[in-house]
């Protein structure tokens, strides 16, 4: 134990900001595979609404698991519950291209794959739920890590555009199947990179330093630890009094755990609506009604620059999400929770514009679109990782709240995704005027 109790304070060299950085990119590749394999779905399912169906089973099967997960989330093993359903998701994206092009009945592929989805989305809630606790209980840094993996995975749109743009001809299954080898091969590295959880010395003590402050029967044993110290701190006696008292039944527990979710939830109040709201209203537009965004006039006539245009909306929303996100990592120019809101609340006008951009011809002027599209896709992510970095730091959680603060953002987060995947269903069937 010498090499440990000399090194486990510091992450020397960021080995687990990157891990962080791999498993935000792993968690997220099954959704965006699934967002931007459209032209693929559309091609190969027999109802253009497809991916808009198959997201919608992939939140019916995250949402309920993610708010179990959370109010669990104190009593579970972060890296047992991140391991598991990224192996599921692995296997999913493996299976996802051979239904939709060997199954000869489109119909029985379609539901088979909101089987698929549903099954993807109880893996993507627990792993969700799970990572960005066990980011929370690291730093700041380790949940900024997650977000810019997540935009990371965004920039698989690049491929159908360059595709399109190297290689005549229709590659939409070639595009396809990149999309989902490419998920298939992140779950892999990330489940590998977990083992760092178990055998580097800081990750090992900030996971014993939590597991202490979340649970009063181990508090005893830290007086044998070699990492005692006096900035090691543990549960409120009066928090080991209210849980002591509580009988030692599954029932019991979870009315605990319960209880416990709703007081971190009202701690983290308007950074929590706000995340809530920054997803939820990003998912409405986008990609439904972006896509259904007619061209400017006289511009993308032709079915191939027509579908340039689909690349370039695609595109514009991904890259700048992924450099916000960058950004919002390195540099956060607010942190206060009236700034939180006004910017919450200011992207509701950009996303006006857009949504207006269906029938008002003026506004899709390509300037004026380009630029209005690209502050709703940059405040998106700069935003949304501004919000998941600093909210348990900002609302003063305790030490033993962190790793359940984490999984309240990020099941809010998940929760605004699928109620904007519901709004997008019906504004999807709009007509835009050419």
């Amino acid at each position: 134990m010498g090499v440990l109790a000399r090194h486990y304070k510091e992450d020397k060299f960021r080995i687990m900001y990157f891990v962080f950085i791999l498993l935000g990119t792993a968690q997220l590749s099954a959704w965006n595979a699934l967002i931007s394999a459209a032209d693929f779905f559309s091609k190969r399912l027999p109802t253009t609404q497809a991916m808009n169906l198959l997201l919608i089973m992939c939140n019916v099967g995250c949402i309920p698991v993610m708010i179990i997960t959370t109010i669990f989330s104190s009593d579970i093993d972060y890296i047992t519950f991140t391991a598991l359903p990224l192996l599921l998701m692995g296997i999913v994206m493996i299976c996802t291209p051979l239904i939709c092009t060997f199954l000869a009945n489109t119909y029985i592929a379609l539901v088979l794959m909101m089987l698929i989805s549903f099954i993807c989305g109880v893996a993507s809630g627990i792993t969700n739920c799970s990572i960005f606790g066990l980011g929370a209980i690291f730093s700041g840094d380790a949940s900024g890590g997650i977000m810019v993996g997540q935009g990371i995975a965004g920039l698989i749109s690049l491929i159908p555009l360059v595709l399109h743009l190297a290689i005549p001809g229709d590659n939409t299954d070639i595009s396809g199947l990149i999309f989902f080898s490419f998920g298939s091969i992140l779950n892999i590295l990330a489940l590998v990179s977990l083992i760092l959880f178990r055998i580097l010395p800081h990750p090992r003590y900030v996971i014993w330093k939590h597991q202490m402050a979340i649970n009063p029967s181990a508090v005893p044993l830290m007086q044998n630890s070699p990492y005692v110290d006096d900035d090691i701190s543990v549960l409120s006696q009066e928090l080991v009094e209210t849980r002591a008292s509580q009988p030692l039944t599954k029932l019991g527990k979870a009315k605990q755990f319960a209880k416990e979710t709703v007081v971190v939830t009202k701690k983290l109040g308007w950074w929590a609506v706000s995340v809530f709201v920054v997803y939820g209203l990003t998912l409405t537009l986008y990609p439904s009604v972006i896509l259904a965004i007619p061209p400017p006039n006289g511009m993308f006539a032709t079915e191939w620059s027509s579908s340039l245009w689909t690349h370039i909306k695609i595109n514009i929303f991904c890259v700048a999400d992924f450099i916000s996100r960058w950004l919002g990592d390195c540099v956060a120019v607010y942190k206060s929770t009236r700034m939180i809101v006004i910017i919450t609340f200011l992207r509701f006008v950009l996303a006006a514009f857009l949504f207006l951009a269906l029938w008002v011809k003026w506004m899709r002027n390509l300037v004026f679109f380009i630029i209005i599209y690209s502050l709703f896709s940059l405040s998106n992510g700069y935003h949304g990782t501004v919000i998941m970095a600093h909210a348990n730091t900002q609302c003063n959680l305790s030490p033993h709240e962190l790793g359940l603060g984490g999984s309240v953002m990020s099941m809010l987060l998940n929760i605004g995704i699928a109620v904007g995947c519901v709004l997008a269903l019906p504004l999807g069937l709009i007509k835009p005027i050419p």
